[in-house]
């Protein structure tokens, strides 16, 4: 005898809900395996040096969304070298190692800088609290743009064909030309940063 639908429905969307939070990790005993100490203080000239703004996208490894975005990201990274826009992949908390996290960008040849921000203070500072999500900032640092690559990502389990907002690269070219930059903010989908 088959369940009533709205149990099935119930019970399909706990079953996803669980898939996604055990792909997208939780924290438990792991600890970074490098030898790197926990990043207590961030400036951001560490990785504006001269460039005429950043994008930080925070992200994890085994985030379902941040493997679906994978190719995106790379095109994204490449282009901004051009535009003079430093490009960094930012991990947060202590979840993931320093070879994770060299090794998602390795396998998907994405080209950017990795920064492993082990005590959040980019993730607190901007507000970030989605992988995949994206800040740009301006030459000092400033927030101009936070929130989600595009709207391919409707919810979690849930995609567009392809997107119809591209919101982080609009926000960039806004930026670059000296416009204001609309919306300022959008709701990234993805897994919590730990």
């Amino acid at each position: 005898m088959k369940a009533p639908l709205s149990f099935r429905v119930l019970r399909f969307s706990i079953l996803l809900f669980a898939a996604i939070h055990v792909s997208c990790g939780s924290a438990g005993d792991r600890k970074i395996e490098s030898a790197r100490e926990p990043v207590e203080a961030i400036e951001t000239s560490d990785f504006l040096s001269g460039k005429k703004g950043a994008v930080l996208l925070f992200t994890a490894p085994e985030c379902p969304l941040c493997l679906n975005y994978a190719p995106a990201i790379a095109e994204f990274a490449d282009r901004m070298k051009e535009a003079d826009i430093a490009v960094v992949s930012v991990v947060s908390g202590t979840y993931y190692s320093l070879r994770e996290s060299e090794k998602f960008l390795t396998d998907h040849d994405i080209k950017m800088e990795l920064l492993i921000d082990t005590a959040n203070v980019l993730s607190r500072k901007y507000g970030a609290t989605i992988t995949p999500e994206a800040v740009l900032t301006d030459s000092v640092g400033k927030a101009m743009y936070r929130g989600a690559i595009d709207n391919w990502a409707i919810s979690l389990g849930r995609k567009r064909l392809k997107p119809t907002e591209h919101y982080l690269s609009d926000a960039v070219e806004n930026y670059l030309a000296g416009r204001e930059i609309d919306p300022k903010t959008t709701d990234a989908v993805g897994c919590f940063i730990e």
